[in-house]
């Protein structure tokens, strides 16, 4: 053996420590001693170093650093003995050559972990894999950050599995080929009586086609489904898997066009209608039923449902995609679908539909690096299709050559490595999955400050909705457009849709020193700098009266009060909606208006004409009740007024809707 089992000396005082709670021969010891033995053992080392060497004497003896830990007064010369015939023993079985004081660099996330054995064995796995295997760049980092991390993970859902009596699991594409390969080298090294299957599947082929037009379903297949980067009809088409020309006769009038930019009300007042229409529902459920026969015959296929011991494995998510599965496996299978996570977005309870089994219940910080360090040389899964008498999984074109391209298979080969590696010490001392030991390597991978580790994992091709034709960064650099855009003219951080990456934090990391230096100055002082900006462009402001917004709701005539500012403004927004019609615009100075605008009357035009509903919006709350009241002195029922505070509340009313 060329490297020891652990990574530092440290390794082997934690293993001894965790020998004294578990084996008879020592439980004897103080409560003390066993507890805290990592602590105590390598500090009394050190005072041993500080007391003994002098005199030309450079090295101590194991007696003079046990008389240190004796000095505790828990105990006696006997167990003197048998801690040091223990350490005797740890060492020979972790490593029989000379120890390095220093700790490697290639392990730095081991710092505060350094009495975890499951932490050392880990770390050691992934610096014999380094050092044995000749490993660097990108399959160097398979070794010290993508195995580490999800290593603990594969440990637990395979002893969950046994504890549940699942013999088959299925491994969810793409996050699923790493796992699936650690989950294969354990199995085979324990024995464990557990099958293994790859599932092609993706939010792209399973989410759509799991729609059966029922009223409700819409909503969750919208809202899960990166909103903010559906800005035309064109994108949201693709979202409903839909021909656009087959979408734009059901949309509002005004969002039908080429030019229209959705944002989050004008979408969701769109789905809102949308799932309300019986027609439309219809029209989806037939567009899809040929990618859910597809998708429901590749699943029936590849799936043994013949008892209800089989569970799926996933990385991350909300969940979302696992119900769309249990709603196309309905189909041929009436049992619920239990699925492991490492790391979830949502409270998830238990269902007869579906289970969750989550590793870390957590909403983690730097959640989405997790995905980075488990993806496989391959493209998503975009459906299914025949081939003669079986259904074959159709991938996206160019991802599986981005990937290899940017070095991915070697890091698969360093996952590999280390894996190799870690099953041989874990098959000899069987320890507990150290789920602190994959967060601090989570954390000191999205911390890091090495360049070469930032741009690989920074510049991973990554598609955030599925649904991009070309795959950016998973970390794209900024520019400073880019930063100006997100926190001053348009306000909506770093999840709108003037980020196009994933990782904000580590596009800053790969971003120009000056262009770090602005998002900084933005992040501090953005309201503030807007709220300047705005002064000098009025016209970027967005408020209630700015969103285009379906009026068409509330009536298609509207007759509209007030021809000040923001009479004016809303005459504007009201007049270019296609969908309505502004039948009569009032003020009582219409005769000195007249000339310059559209009002046609005062108060005692009103009933002239037929009206479906009434704005009226004055900045002084005194004038506005007064108006109010003489509104409905004129015989307006209070039903049909509205004023900027009823607009807003009617729009509270759904604009959540998708935020399911």
């Amino acid at each position: 053996m060329k490297y020891p089992l652990v990574a530092t000396r440290e390794g082997v005082f934690a293993y001894m420590q965790m020998l004294m709670e578990k084996e008879d021969p020592y439980r004897k010891l103080s409560s003390y001693i066993r507890e805290s033995f990592v602590l105590l053992r390598t500090h009394g080392e050190e005072l041993a170093r500080f007391h003994f060497i002098k005199d030309g004497v450079t090295e101590v003896t194991a007696g003079q650093i046990y008389d240190a830990l004796a000095m505790t007064g828990e105990l006696t010369k006997e167990e003197v003995y048998i801690l040091m015939a223990l350490e005797e023993l740890a060492c020979s079985e972790l490593w029989d050559g000379e120890w390095k004081s220093d700790l490697p660099d290639v392990i730095s996330w081991l710092r505060g972990l350094e009495g975890d054995f499951s932490a050392q064995l880990l770390a050691g796995a992934a610096r014999r894999a380094v050092a044995e295997k000749n490993l660097i760049g990108a399959a160097s980092f398979g070794a010290l950050f993508g195995g580490p991390i999800l290593m603990p993970y594969v440990q637990w859902l395979l002893a969950r599995s046994e504890a549940m009596g699942f013999k088959r699991l299925y491994f969810i594409a793409r996050d699923g080929y790493i796992l699936k390969g650690m989950a294969d080298a354990l199995i085979e090294r324990l024995g464990l009586k557990i099958e293994t299957h790859y599932i092609h599947g993706s939010r792209r082929a399973w989410r759509m086609p799991s729609y059966r037009g029922i009223e409700g379903e819409l909503r969750g297949l919208v809202g899960w489904s990166h909103t903010q980067h559906i800005r035309s009809a064109e994108d949201f088409a693709e979202v409903l898997c839909l021909p656009v020309e087959e979408l734009r006769p059901y949309l509002v009038a005004d969002y039908r066009e080429d030019d229209f930019l959705f944002d989050g009300t004008t979408l969701t007042a769109c789905v809102w209608e949308l799932d309300r229409s019986q027609d439309f529902r219809q029209l989806l459920k037939e567009k899809l039923a040929d990618k859910r026969k597809l998708a429901v015959d590749y699943l029936r296929q590849e799936i043994d449902t013949s008892d209800d011991d089989f569970a799926f494995v996933e990385l991350g998510g909300g969940g979302f995609t696992q119900i769309c599965l249990s709603r196309l496996m309905q189909d041929f299978y009436q049992g619920g679908v239990r699925t492991f996570f490492y790391k979830m977005d949502r409270v998830r309870r238990p269902s007869p539909e579906c289970t969750f089994y989550n590793f870390f219940p957590s909403k983690l910080k730097n959640d989405l690096v997790v995905e980075m360090v488990c993806r496989a040389p391959e493209g998503q899964t975009e459906g299914y299709a025949r081939e003669g008498e079986r259904v074959v999984p159709v991938k996206k074109q160019g991802e599986r050559e981005a990937y290899l391209a940017h070095g991915y298979g070697e890091y698969v080969q360093g996952v590999r490595a280390f894996t190799e590696a870690y099953v041989k010490a874990y098959a000899k001392f069987m320890v507990e999955p150290s789920l602190r030991a994959s967060l601090a390597c989570m954390n000191a991978l999205a911390e890091q400050e090495d360049d070469e580790v930032t741009e690989f994992f920074g510049g991973m091709p990554n598609r955030v909705t599925g649904r991009e034709e070309d795959a950016p960064d998973f970390a794209p650099p900024l520019t400073k457009r880019q930063v100006q855009d997100i926190f001053v003219r348009y306000a909506d951080g770093v999840n709108g849709a003037h980020y196009q990456g994933t990782d904000f934090e580590m596009s800053l990391k790969r971003s120009m020193p000056f262009v770090r230096a602005k998002a900084g100055k933005y992040m501090q002082r953005g309201w503030e700098i807007r709220s300047r900006w705005l002064r000098l462009f009025p016209e970027a402001s967005k408020d209630v009266g700015g969103r285009n917004l379906p009026y068409s709701w509330l009536g298609k005539r509207v007759v509209l009060y007030g021809a000040g500012k923001r009479g004016q403004r809303w005459y504007q927004e009201l007049s270019a909606d296609k969908a309505i019609e502004v039948v009569q615009w009032l003020d009582k100075g219409y005769l000195r208006l007249r000339d310059e605008l559209s009002v046609s009357g005062d108060m005692d035009s009103l009933g002239q004409v037929p009206f479906d509903w009434l704005l009226v919006d004055f900045a002084d709350p005194c004038v506005l009740q007064s108006v109010l009241e003489e509104l409905q002195g004129h015989g307006v029922a209070p039903e049909k007024i509205y004023t900027r505070q009823r607009i807003s509340d009617w729009v509270a009313s759904w604009i959540n809707y998708l935020h399911v």
